[in-house]
């Protein structure tokens, strides 16, 4: 049965009746140490304005926030998903947000967790395209040109938690599951190109991934308190094999199904199976790992004790001789960044693009802005709160020039809030 869209709700959109605070965090360092940090400093905004909340018209949770840092040309366009719907919207320079479109899945019992954005690798135009799953554990990638569902991924046994896009190619898409299995799709041809699964993998719900920046490997953490990085290079067969697949699908446009040697090789294709990460560890966390990011060759992770770790892998060299707490899943830690009011889990942090600040909300409606640069001081940068906003943050994301922040709340709402820069003299 295929799945059909509607025309978009209106939107409750409210007015900025409330007074919005940016309050500056303390600087956790001496004189000397200020001085040395200015200038790493001045690259991330320390005041801010909220500018726009939109409140969506379904009253559910919020939980899937992605801006489009994919495509140079729709760097403006975000997505949101929530109950059985998906909610592209434009970010408009005078600071409005606008809906361009609205996906309504026809099972209302389907609730979208996440969403990520790719642009179309089988035809020349690279089309935008948002990939979105959740409670039913299936992958719809919706073509936003053409207004349609374009591919629809199977598998998963429960729930999807998290989708990343590879990040200079387009066609592989990695899915985290309630199952206990990570799956690396190919959606051009729309095969199962490798599952990251088995007695070294896992034992609980995967909660998060990312891929990083070299999409040679990847981390993911779960409900197992675990933390793991795996390799593409043992799937490497398998990807070529799907490329080589994916070649014979370029250009073929179909409104409403998978041309038939896309259908055929689904049947035929044969996974990988991927039983062991090349790191795992226990050591940063005591609970449920919920957010996982790259940064650079860093690691930031955060899990339901109110702080986001900044660490790295250490595990110790086989053969040589190591103290006590050394040992294969060794892990080096670097700093802390500190809040209160996350003791709950599915509540994500977002990075600017350029690396320069972290953004984390908390069950009082609360967002931290965090500085990256240099060695952590446990306390942000700025608190921005409003009266309005009272509600338990799912997650935040930064705009491609980061000059704005978004957050999804638990009521439904999207805000915004745009940096307060310096006029040019």
């Amino acid at each position: 049965m295929g799945k059909k869209r509607r025309r978009q709700p209106d939107a409750a959109v409210f007015a900025d009746d409330g007074e919005d605070v940016a309050e500056e965090g303390a600087a956790g360092e001496g004189e000397d140490g200020k001085a040395g940090k200015a200038a790493a400093r001045r690259a991330v905004p320390r005041n801010w304005q909220l500018v726009k909340r939109i409140k969506e018209d379904h009253g559910q949770v919020l939980f899937g926030l992605a801006v489009n840092l994919y495509d140079e040309r729709w760097k403006n366009l975000v997505a949101t998903t929530g109950a059985n719907r998906a909610t592209v919207y434009e970010l408009l320079p005078d600071g409005n947000i606008d809906v361009r479109q609205v996906y309504v899945d026809e099972e209302s019992s389907e609730s979208f967790f996440c969403c990520a954005w790719t642009l179309a690798p089988w035809c020349k135009a690279r089309r935008p395209m948002l990939a979105i799953a959740g409670q039913l554990g299936i992958i719809r990638v919706l073509d936003l040109e053409k207004h349609r569902v374009s591919r629809t991924l199977m598998g998963h046994g429960n729930a999807i938690n998290e989708l990343r896009f590879h990040p200079y190619k387009p066609a592989l898409l990695l899915s985290a599951s309630k199952d206990e299995s990570i799956r690396l799709w190919n959606v051009t041809s729309c095969v199962c190109v490798a599952l990251f699964t088995g007695d070294a993998a896992h034992r609980g719900e995967v909660l998060s991934i990312d891929f990083h920046l070299d999409g040679l490997r990847f981390v993911s953490g779960g409900m197992d308190n675990a933390i793991k990085v795996w390799s593409l290079d043992q799937c490497a067969a398998a990807i070529q094999k799907a490329d080589v697949l994916s070649e014979a699908l370029t250009d073929i446009e179909l409104d409403d199904q998978l041309p038939p040697i896309g259908a055929q090789a689904m049947g035929k294709f044969r996974s990988a199976i991927v039983q062991t990460p090349i790191y795992t560890t226990c050591r940063v966390h005591r609970n449920y790992v919920d957010c996982v990011r790259w940064y650079g060759d860093l690691l930031l992770t955060k899990s339901t004790h109110n702080k986001v770790v900044v660490w790295k892998p250490a595990p110790s060299t086989p053969g040589k001789t190591a103290s006590k707490t050394q040992g294969l899943d060794s892990a080096l830690l670097l700093g802390e960044y500190r809040y209160t009011q996350s003791n709950i889990w599915f509540l994500r942090f977002g990075i600017d693009p350029r690396h320069n600040f972290m953004v984390v909300g908390n069950m009082g409606g609360q967002l931290l802005v965090y500085d990256l640069a240099g060695v952590p001081s446990g306390r942000e940068v700025c608190k921005l709160h409003h009266s309005q906003c009272t509600s338990i943050v799912r997650q935040t994301a930064v705009s491609h020039d980061s000059k704005t922040i978004l957050a999804v709340t638990e009521d439904g709402s999207l805000w915004r809030w745009d940096a307060v820069l310096p006029k040019d003299k």
